[in-house]
């Protein structure tokens, strides 16, 4: 048995998480990552505890969510949003491109200041969300009160509002075929059937928050299915490295790695 904590959040009108490998488009993920899930917390965390944004161990730079990570061994969020969703939309958006002009047309006046790109969103007002969070034992209580904190998933414009935290106690599955309607690394499963997509998303990792450092992000990305409805649910047959825990508040399974639990 271990113990969790279920936050679900209401969404205002849905969320926009760009992916990092694009330019000239700007896509979003289906559901907030892992890494996202992590950023929300560290925003009341370093609040609280006031932490500047960066913090230096050694002659390395990392982000201070740094520090939150290490406490969380595992979230995964429920797609609730059933039975296709979720569903992107590409906005057109008028953005400044500073950034990736040469210096020679940054001037008063330039026509080179401006352009469009389109925005990846999910719309989905009024939606809820369900999060699970694996923190480390000692941690839990802890993670549970930063979890009322949650202000947004993605960009500044990605607001939430908290319903419910709860922290519960979730058995280990020892069944080699479960349901779920959580994400999962592709990895973790030899046999899947039912309605999902398949998608790429980073996965918790403390050198995914060193600074001026990754060079690939690709190395922190890995496949991920989503079901798609969670009615109905996926069925997966488990693999060797992998187990689910079953999750009481909606007796659901969450699949994760052994050695999370380890």
């Amino acid at each position: 048995m271990v113990r969790i904590v279920h936050v679900e959040v209401e969404l205002h009108w849905g969320y926009s998480i760009k992916e990092p490998l694009y330019t000239a488009s700007q896509p979003t993920y289906k559901l907030p990552p892992q890494t996202t899930v992590v950023g929300a917390l560290a925003y009341p965390y370093a609040y609280i505890n006031r932490l500047p944004e960066n913090i230096v161990d050694g002659d390395k730079l990392y982000s201070t969510t740094v520090r939150l990570a290490s406490m969380i061994r595992w979230v995964s969020i429920r797609n609730t949003m059933a039975p296709l969703g979720p569903i992107e939309t590409m906005d057109i958006n008028r953005l400044i491109l500073v950034l990736g002009i040469r210096r020679a047309h940054i001037y008063p006046g330039s026509r080179f200041l401006w352009g469009v790109q389109p925005i990846g969103k999910i719309y989905s007002p009024s939606w809820k969300l369900e999060i699970m969070i694996l923190p480390e034992k000692e941690r839990v209580n802890g993670i549970a009160r930063l979890a009322y904190s949650i202000v947004r998933l993605g960009c500044r414009e990605s607001l939430v509002s908290v319903d419910r935290v709860e922290v519960v106690d979730a058995n280990v599955s020892r069944q080699e075929f479960v349901s779920t309607s959580y994400y999962f690394p592709r990895r973790l499963a030899r046999e899947i059937s039912g309605n999902y997509m398949v998608t790429h998303m980073p996965t918790l990792t403390s050198e995914f928050y060193r600074l001026a450092h990754i060079t690939d992000p690709r190395r922190f990305i890995e496949e991920y299915i989503i079901p798609r409805d969670p009615v109905g649910r996926i069925d997966v047959r488990l693999a060797e490295d992998a187990i689910a825990i079953l999750n009481p508040v909606n007796n659901d399974h969450v699949i994760i790695p052994k050695e999370v639990l380890r």
